[in-house]
């Protein structure tokens, strides 16, 4: 990938990835967290080298047409998309394979693309501090190794924003939109984790990826425009979007235009699809009671129809108010995210 691409060191993953908390002391990250990650593992009779070697040579043998080792890896971290049945063993030994294959990140080309999904699509957010650590340097040292890669880690990272894998919860009624599902953060053999801390995670792994290799900002860009929600989307998949987004703006400032941009144009958009499609249903309404009318001449059957009428609109009105408060809802969204956020852009 074309770009400064900083040191490890540089970058560092230093930030806490927990709630902010001005009592709870910086949490440092060096290249030696993988020995203390894997500690009560190697405790259990199983070096982190000799896993290394398994990697090495299961890798090399998979570009050589032998994927039989390979594929067991690859299941390693299959195994923990939504498994419940995970134990702590388990858990440590993923670890251990996504620590060795962080020293062997370089090998990982387009023919290792099923391992690089799969570990993409593990559940990693709801694990301890350290394997989200670990996993967010993984992440950095695939993209800095192989700049392919860019596009499809950033957009991963993205599809949680308003749900993927491990989906969102659209919920209005919290006081917090960046929310995940709890059971994300109740993963066997690992301590529970608030959906705070989950949703921060993703933009822990976001700003860490994002320091390391600056020019990624304009790999992202696209991306937050073609993962923005469709027009059909409820309200509360737009607005977990956009609060997304917002946050993205406090450790990712140069995408402010770009993100600001879009977000207007998407609210405009939808604010004038919904009123066209308003609109059809009025006309359909109206051109379904002059038919009616047209069809009963007397006097009494128009008197009837009146009361039909009235009915007709009254069951309108009814569907319609819903579609209308929406549209109302996304006008005054719109509004008002412009005049906050005006002195930015």
């Amino acid at each position: 990938m074309s770009g400064t691409i900083r040191k490890v060191q540089d970058a560092d993953l230093d930030d806490d990835i927990e709630t902010p908390n001005p009592k709870r002391a910086r949490v440092s990250f060096n290249p030696k967290v993988e020995e203390k990650v894997m500690e009560e593992y190697v405790a259990k009779g199983r070096s982190l080298e000799s896993v290394r070697v398994e990697v090495k040579r299961a890798i090399e043998a998979h570009s050589k047409g032998d994927s039989e080792k390979y594929d067991s890896i690859k299941e390693v971290f299959a195994q923990t998309e939504g498994d419940a049945r995970e134990d702590i063993t388990e858990n440590d030994e993923v670890k251990t394979y996504l620590v060795a294959l962080t020293s062997y990140a370089s090998l990982l080309n387009k023919d290792c693309n099923g391992l690089v999904k799969a570990i993409l699509k593990c559940e990693w957010m709801g694990r301890d501090e350290g394997f989200v650590k670990a996993y967010a340097q993984f992440l950095g040292n695939l993209v800095s190794a192989q700049g392919a890669y860019v596009g499809l880690v950033l957009g991963n990272l993205i599809d949680h924003f308003t749900g993927g894998t491990t989906s969102f919860i659209h919920d209005l009624t919290s006081a917090n939109e960046n929310i995940v599902r709890l059971s994300s953060g109740r993963l066997s053999g690992c301590p529970d984790v608030s959906r705070d801390t989950l949703s921060s995670r993703i933009h822990f792994a976001l700003k860490y990826l994002l320091r390391l290799i600056p020019s990624a900002s304009a790999t992202l860009s696209p991306i937050l425009s073609a993962k923005f929600p469709f027009a059909d989307e409820t309200k509360r998949v737009h607005v977990t979007y956009i609060n997304n987004l917002v946050r993205l703006l406090e450790y990712a400032p140069e995408l402010k235009s770009d993100v600001f941009s879009l977000i207007t144009d998407r609210l405009v958009k939808i604010d004038v699809q919904m009123q066209v499609d308003l609109d059809d249903v009025d006309d359909e309404v109206a051109g379904a009671i002059v038919q009616a009318l047209a069809m009963n001449p007397s006097e009494q059957e128009e008197e009837d129809d009146e009361d039909a009428d009235d009915s007709d609109d009254s069951d309108a009105e009814s569907i319609n108010s819903d579609d209308r408060r929406s549209c109302q809802y996304v006008r005054d969204f719109t509004r008002t995210f412009c005049q906050y956020y005006s002195t930015y852009i």
